[in-house]
């Protein structure tokens, strides 16, 4: 998308020849490669972040992400924003004590190409199907990837200070401990860990 203009000088011995100028805009059909490290992760306030790495390998030029979300895995993706040379979204319309949400990112090069989507990254919705016991969504947080183990966060009720930490391996449920004289005092979360030590949170519940 840069312009770039010419003109010629035909030297003939003691008469010059100049022509006019002729301009022509930079092209590029090149498409971008779909990004393959997206995360989404539910925040302290409730909105999710979405972010991925190196989003422009080359380096230069400007670039923009734009954020698509879908209502659950089975969703249709719609466009909700865009992010110009940032490799984070913050998502704050999202509600994430309702219900998960998938999010795919598009990138666009500074030539106006458009890369494919990247597989979806679904944030985890902590909610209880059973009385007394915790249940969670199982897409993965990480596009293209899957969760290598969950842990379950205990956090004080009151303060939300973190307390303790319980992995469960690759299980979506976990029965809190009946006799635990203070589990009346806990909210939990969950904590998606990939192979690679990347993280995710729920919601609390």
């Amino acid at each position: 998308n840069t312009q770039y203009c010419y003109r010629l000088t035909a030297d003939a011995g003691r008469t010059t020849i100049v022509s006019n100028f002729a301009c022509a805009m930079g092209i590029s059909n090149n498409q971008p490669t779909s990004l393959s490290d997206v995360i989404v992760s539910v925040q302290g306030n409730g909105q999710v972040s979405v972010r991925t790495t190196n989003p422009n390998p080359t380096g230069s030029g400007t670039y923009t992400l734009i954020v698509t979300r879908a209502d659950g895995s089975s969703g249709t993706f719609r466009e909700i924003g865009q992010a110009i040379n940032q490799a984070i979204f913050d998502d704050p319309t999202a509600r994430t004590a309702d219900q998960s949400f998938c999010y795919q990112l598009i990138l666009r090069n500074e030539c106006g190409q458009l890369s494919p989507p990247s597989a979806p990254a679904c944030t985890i919705h902590l909610t209880s199907k059973t009385p007394g016991a915790l249940d969670w969504t199982a897409d993965s947080p990480f596009s293209g990837k899957s969760v290598a183990e969950y842990e379950v966060v205990f956090l004080d009720r009151l303060s939300g200070a973190e307390i303790k930490r319980q992995s469960v391996g690759g299980n979506t449920h976990f029965d809190p401990d009946r006799n635990d004289p203070n589990i009346a005092t806990y909210r939990y979360e969950i904590v998606a860990i990939s192979a690679t030590k990347q993280t995710s949170r729920s919601n609390p519940y």
